[in-house]
């Protein structure tokens, strides 16, 4: 398994407890009307839980089971591409972590996008070779 599967699918899985916990305790305190402050970080469950686990498990995922391209010099793509494709993925998520739950900026919201967009670029030259291939 490539070494940016490895982090993408293991920050999901860090990313997947710290947003479990968070709704969690947002139901506690839903049911119990203690904690009411957790409620400030529920965009930071609905981001943690789509972007930082859904989506880097996805992209994880993705870049390792797609067929390896024999003939590039790194046989996965773009590497680097998909480096910075994890970066901008947790910009988002960490932006909200340590700096403010509720809003962020144009910039930080767009980041998610990016990601995606610096994904598709670096596996671009193995979806290229099995269009070609059939």
């Amino acid at each position: 398994m490539p070494t940016v599967s490895i982090f993408f699918i293991r920050w999901s899985l860090i990313q997947l407890g710290i947003a479990s916990t968070i709704g969690l305790i947002l139901l506690i305190s839903k049911a119990t009307g203690g904690w009411m402050w957790i409620w400030n970080f529920k965009n930071l469950h609905t981001e943690g839980m789509w972007i930082g686990w859904i989506i880097n498990l996805v992209l994880g995922t993705a870049w390792w089971i797609m067929p390896k391209r024999p003939d590039f010099p790194d046989k996965y793509g773009y590497a680097w591409l998909a480096w910075l494709s994890f970066i901008f993925a947790q910009i988002d998520w960490l932006y909200r972590f340590f700096l403010e739950p509720n809003f962020a900026p144009f910039f930080i919201r767009l980041t998610p996008f990016l990601a995606i967009l610096f994904f598709v670029m670096g596996i671009w030259p193995r979806l290229k070779y099995i269009i070609h291939q059939h």
